[in-house]
This record gives structure tokens, C-alpha cells and sequence, in this order.
């Protein structure tokens, strides 16, 4: 059970094999960049002076990309109500995107096509404090499913529930989402789940922007903050490359989603879950506890597919490598 401790936090999960055997490393970013320098991301992988880890790193960014006149920038790639922060973050985002000759990979919905929300808020209404909604109905299967999850491996709601208060205790689970497509792109090859954009990064300085307006609401920019939007460009090279998730898609990634929440049984989506983690050396940067409750979900989500199931030794390593981790979470 985690301690609920609101940290930035960067994990790396692999299991005992010779580092010389795995075939998949992956950085998944799925928190604003507050580190100092961006190099800090990539100490752990020059430290194994292994040249083909490098070479063969994938990049992963939770967040999903917008043009200038799209409004605020996704979470991810800003930080709310800091101006220095704020830079920073927009700077380290701005050069992970551009440092190495490799495509991205984008592991986001845009909010206008996501159709499920976690309500942590729902016992007046529904009878229930958590529920799941489907298209803003009432989804009494998927509600039940996830409130099994959380009895297992969060306890009670009033333990996490404040964590979304900021945003009146709804959640999309971004950060599942963007752990599954991850997954499958590595595990499955499933390239027909993305889209290729040629898309070049750069950085405004608010001062200098208009106000957005869009369903009726006015955005005015911060003209103390720095903002990161992409632009088409004719650049075929890979540091311009990005993977985006077709937005028809989305059905698939909540249905594995839900697969992974399951109790009680294991199914193919809790295997894929531990042939990942064999075969990746998988490091994350997380934001646990800080305004939701998603990273944190998204890593107990990963050890529900250690229940239920014959585990091999690796498994069972990274299994106990996870429950030392969710104890200090």
C-alpha cells in the first residue's frame, strides 16, 4: 500500500538479466521536467557505458503537442503559477525534443476526444464515491472493476481524493493511457496505433502572445512564462519525427486499460504488462501525488499483473522490486 508522499520521482524498473540481453530501453517522460539539466535524465544509461543502450533508447512524452493559437500547452510541459519554473520546464522539454536524432513518441489523447473520467466525488450522486464515467453516463461495469482495484491497492478514497481536488476530483488517468501505448508500440509493434507528424518545437515568450479563447472561455498568457508550441515543417529527419496516437484508437487503450484493473484473474494484457518489463529496461519520470492521482495509479496498475498468475524468477524480481517502490510511494 503506498504512503500517498507527493514526489517528483524518477524510476527505473528492469529486471536481473545481463544488461547486454534486453532488447528495449525506454524514457518515458510523464511529469514536468524540473530537473536542473536535461543530462540528469540520462546519467543512469552513460553510466552503463554501453553505446547500443543509447542507440537504441526510445523517447516516450505524456502530453499532446499544440500549435500557437491552440491555447495553454498540456500540463506536462509547463508549470502553473512559477515563472522560473515554468522556464525551465519549457526549456528542458524544448531540448529533449531536439538533442538526439531520434523520432518521438507522443503518449497522449487531446482532451476533446477522451470519453472516460474518473469521478472521485460521486457518493451524493451516484451512491458511490468513485465512479466511472463513459461519455459523461454512469458506466456501472467499469465502475465496479476499478472500485475492486482500488480496494486492493489504495484503501480508502479519503486518502487520495484531495490529490484532485484541483481539478473537483475528476480524472482522465493520462498517465495509464500513456503507459499502455508505450507498452504496446514496444511489445506488440502496434506502429498502426500512431500517426507521423514532422512537427519542429519552438519557444514563445508570453509577452508577446494574444489571448486564446475556445468553447467560450478567454486563456491570457503570462507574460512572465515562456510557452512550447510545434509548427509543421518540411524537415524530414528524425529529431522532427513524431509519433501521435490516431484518435480512433482510444477505444482500444481503455479497454486494455480496464483489463489491467482487473481482480482476480489474469488475462492478455497483464501478460504483455511483465513480457514488457522482462524484456525493457524502463525508466520513468513521475510527478506521484502532485495534483492527481495518475502516476501513482498507473504503477499499481503495472503490479496488478504480478497477481493471479505463475511468475518466473524475473518476475518475481521485478514484482518485489515494485512493492518496495509502492511502499515509499
Amino acid at each position: 500500500m503506498p504512503i500517498f508522499n507527493p514526489s517528483y520521482t524518477y524510476i527505473d524498473v528492469h529486471g536481473s538479466r545481463d544488461i547486454d540481453t534486453v532488447p528495449n530501453f525506454n524514457m518515458e517522460i510523464a511529469a514536468a521536467l524540473l530537473v536542473s539539466d536535461i543530462e540528469d535524465l540520462f546519467e543512469n544509461l552513460r553510466r552503463l557505458n554501453k553505446p547500443r543502450v543509447m542507440n537504441n533508447l526510445n523517447i516516450y512524452i505524456q502530453g499532446d503537442l499544440k500549435m500557437l493559437g491552440d491555447g495553454l500547452p498540456c500540463s506536462n510541459f509547463r508549470k502553473k503559477d512559477h515563472s522560473e519554473m515554468n522556464n525551465r520546464v519549457v526549456k528542458n522539454m524544448f531540448e529533449l525534443m531536439t538533442c538526439m536524432d531520434k523520432p518521438k513518441f507522443m503518449t497522449s489523447f487531446p482532451r476533446s476526444v477522451r470519453t472516460i473520467t474518473v469521478n472521485l466525488d460521486g457518493l451524493e450522486k451516484f451512491g458511490k464515491e468513485v465512479v466511472v464515467l463513459n461519455n459523461k453516463s454512469y458506466d456501472s461495469t467499469k465502475t465496479d472493476i476499478l472500485n475492486k482495484f482500488l480496494e486492493i491497492h489504495m484503501s480508502e478514497t479519503w486518502r487520495f481524493k484531495r490529490f484532485c481536488e484541483g481539478a473537483r476530483y475528476n480524472t482522465y488517468l493520462a498517465d495509464c493511457i500513456s503507459f499502455i501505448l508505450m507498452m504496446l508500440h514496444t511489445i506488440d509493434d502496434q506502429e498502426d496505433i500512431f500517426e507521423v507528424k514532422y512537427l519542429e518545437p519552438y519557444i514563445v515568450d508570453g509577452s508577446s502572445m494574444s489571448p486564446v479563447e475556445s468553447n467560450g472561455r478567454v486563456w491570457n498568457p503570462d507574460p512572465t512564462h515562456n510557452y512550447l508550441y510545434h509548427k509543421e515543417t518540411d524537415k524530414r529527419t528524425n529529431v522532427y519525427k513524431y509519433y501521435v496516437p490516431k484518435n480512433d484508437t482510444i477505444s482500444i487503450i481503455y479497454n486494455a486499460m480496464f483489463q489491467l484493473f482487473v481482480i482476480g484473474y489474469d488475462n492478455n494484457f497483464k501478460s504483455m504488462v511483465r513480457i514488457f518489463l522482462r524484456n525493457t529496461y524502463y525508466l520513468r519520470w513521475s510527478d506521484f501525488w502532485i495534483n492527481d492521482i495518475d502516476d501513482g495509479m498507473t504503477i499499481l496498475m503495472i503490479r496488478n499483473a504480478y497477481n493471479d498468475c505463475e511468475l518466473s524468477e524475473e518476475d518475481v524480481s521485478i514484482r518485489d522490486f515494485l512493492d518496495k517502490f509502492i511502499r515509499e510511494m
